[in-house]
């Protein structure tokens, strides 16, 4: 369970992307709610939480603006 540093590429399927990584710390942890019972983690963050967090880089970085979806939630209803 000790964090493994490396460098390389990381492809997303839900991305259907490679994101390239520099000196990056892996790291298996206990996740008592998941069903597996471990969580993978990039740099501290969870790994699909690091995929999106780096998809949405890549977009705005070729000027491509994106709406947080926690703001978008809601019935819209007055």
């Amino acid at each position: 369970m000790r964090p493994v540093r490396f460098s390389g590429e990381l492809y997303s399927h839900e991305h259907s992307q490679h994101f390239e990584v520099e000196n990056s710390e892996a790291r298996l942890m206990r996740d008592e709610k998941g069903p597996g019972g471990f969580q993978l983690f990039i740099d501290r963050i969870p790994i699909l939480r690091w995929f999106r967090q780096k998809a949405k880089e890549f977009l705005e970085h070729i000027g491509i603006k994106i709406k947080d979806r926690k703001q978008d939630r809601g019935m819209g209803m007055r």
